[in-house]
């Protein structure tokens, strides 16, 4: 062996390579000496969680891998399906009960109860409002329990009556003609029955007059000088009003309903009454727009009138033919009243 050999081989070679092995362990132990303690916790904890969950989802059965993967798996639906649904308690909440009187649902496609119980013509004689039973129920009546059907209702909850042609509901309109034609006591007898009717509402019904001959005379309390906007309450008040008023219609030529027709369909009352001794002189204008403007349909109910009108022939029938067929056609009674024998 040279003596280069033996010198690398010699001790004091074996503890110059020393150092290097120490350098190491030192340097490992400066840099955790160095190294925070929290992030060293951070690392464990980090890799002991991933240790854990791989040691988790290795043990999950497979229906629950499924439910994991979110449907990844080649298992079916119904497996899913099978998991049993998880209750959570909730307390209840509690909430303020709805009054049903402060909801007021206005329909302009439903007829009110007023048109409904006129479509029926009500016949001479029959059920009046002082043999009304008012300890009937409601549902009896609208059934057409005791022999009472939905007009007789009507007529119990207010109700009106013009030369024995009577409707239900609440709110009417009157329409008088006050044409040349309605002279020699004509135009004094209708007035009569006219305030007679209306005497006879209470004061929770409305009502408004209107006379025509060439054009439409409109209810107006004197001393003003328009023209009542809308019906008005039947109090004592008003109608003393509106006779007084009734006492300063003027007779006029032409027998023209048309404004007075349209004003009062408009105001939608629960019933109209028209009164005329002859025949229109408006050319079929007013039946036209009738035609046009007083009907709604409804996909159950069917084709009906919005507002129910009753027509009166006085003490000539010239202007039958059109009275009856308006009546027919909107769901009123048509009557005629003859001259009073002397």
């Amino acid at each position: 062996m040279s003596p280069i050999d033996d010198k690398s081989f010699s001790p004091a070679a074996a503890r110059e390579d020393e150092p290097i092995e120490r350098a190491g362990t030192l340097s490992l132990r400066r840099f955790l000496a160095k190294t925070p303690g929290w992030l060293i916790s951070t690392v464990v904890h980090l890799v002991l969680f991933l240790l854990l969950a791989i040691c988790t989802f290795a043990t999950v059965d497979d229906s629950a891998k499924v439910f994991v993967l979110g449907g990844v798996a080649d298992e079916p639906v119904e497996e899913l399906m099978e998991l049993e649904p998880v209750m959570l308690d909730a307390e209840p909440v509690e909430m303020e009960s709805i009054s049903t009187e402060a909801i007021a649902v206005v329909d302009p496609g439903m007829a009110n109860l007023g048109e409904m119980a006129s479509f029926t013509p009500v016949a001479d004689g029959g059920l009046s409002l002082d043999n009304f039973d008012s300890t009937t129920s409601e549902i009896g009546l609208m059934m057409g329990e005791s022999g009472q059907g939905m007009t007789d209702f009507a007529k119990g909850a207010g109700g009106a009556e013009f030369f024995g042609v009577k409707a239900g509901g609440r709110k009417f309109i009157f329409i008088v003609d006050s044409s040349k034609s309605m002279n020699g006591g004509k135009f004094d007898a209708a007035c009569e029955e006219l305030m007679y009717a209306i005497r006879r509402l209470s004061n929770e019904q409305f009502f408004y007059i209107i006379f025509f001959d060439r054009d439409a005379a409109r209810m107006t309390f004197l001393p003003n000088k328009e023209p009542e906007p809308r019906p008005v309450r039947a109090t004592a008040a008003n109608i003393r009003l509106a006779e007084q008023w009734v006492r300063t219609i003027e007779l006029e030529l032409r027998t023209d309903p048309f404004d007075a027709v349209e004003f009062a369909v408009k105001a939608l009352p629960d019933a109209i009454y028209i009164l005329t001794d002859g025949k229109f002189t408006d050319r079929g204008m007013t039946e036209r727009w009738l035609k046009k403007n007083n009907k709604l349909e409804d996909p159950i109910d069917g084709i009906y009138p919005k507002v129910v009108i009753h027509t009166i022939g006085f003490w000539q029938p010239d202007g039958e033919p059109t009275l009856t067929a308006i009546a027919k056609e909107y769901g009123g009674t048509y009557r005629f009243v003859p001259r009073p024998k002397k």
